[in-house]
């Protein structure tokens, strides 16, 4: 379908733009937004290599289910140096390893068909785990009654990643269910696109906030 090509195109060239912006910007940022921008380059690097499986192999699920374990340890490193309790006491870290952890034993024994197609018991647990992190750094920051919500960069960090795993959420199981369950090919297309446009979307916000980095507040430098 034309417009899932084009989509795809445009997806591929907001994300590096993304990525770009955010080097760009890397000395102004504070030590847990750097890793959101390494976040940026891992998903250009993963992007790239699922893009050599498709064409060569005919098989990318490999890459993106491993990306999706290393997806989850950077976003958790991230909130364990942006929420003000995870800093003292390294929780985040500690999620992040045993996610990892369960991603790699999900991946290689628990669903291993997974390698040939989306692994919906590790999917759930990453979007449960980020949801919760951001809904729990929203809660922290809300506490603070110095500072404006909106003036604040891991603010719009934790909107964004919310948006997107919630869709990503709703996406992955809608998706599988058309696709290998009820055969309905329109349906499937029109789940992929609609897919892409929320990496789009996504990615866009990123730029923007990443621009705006020299008019908002870090909070946790």
């Amino acid at each position: 379908m034309m417009l899932t090509f084009f989509a795809d195109y445009v997806y591929d060239f907001i994300l590096l733009l993304s990525c770009v912006v955010a080097f760009w910007r890397y000395k102004k940022l504070d030590k847990a937004t750097k890793i959101i921008v390494w976040l940026l380059a891992v998903s250009c690097i993963s992007e790239s290599v699922a893009y050599y499986f498709a064409f060569t192999f005919h098989n990318n699920y490999p890459v993106y289910n491993i990306y999706s374990c290393f997806e989850l340890l950077i976003i958790c490193l991230y909130f364990n140096k942006s929420i003000d309790v995870f800093r003292r006491t390294n929780v985040g870290l500690y999620i992040g390893i045993a996610g990892f952890l369960f991603g790699l034993a999900d991946l290689f024994f628990i669903e291993k068909g997974s390698f040939y197609r989306g692994y919906a018991v590790f999917i759930l647990v990453e979007n449960i785990i980020i949801i919760s992190l951001c809904l729990f750094a929203l809660a922290r920051m809300s506490l603070n009654r110095e500072i404006r919500l909106v003036k604040q960069a891991h603010f719009w960090f934790a909107v964004i990643f919310v948006f997107f795993y919630c869709l990503s959420f709703f996406n992955h199981y809608v998706y599988d269910y058309f696709a290998f369950i009820d055969k309905n090919q329109p349906a499937e297309t029109f789940v992929i696109i609609e897919n892409l446009f929320a990496n789009i979307f996504t990615y866009i916000a990123f730029i923007v906030v990443f621009l705006l980095i020299p008019k908002l507040q870090m909070t946790h430098e």
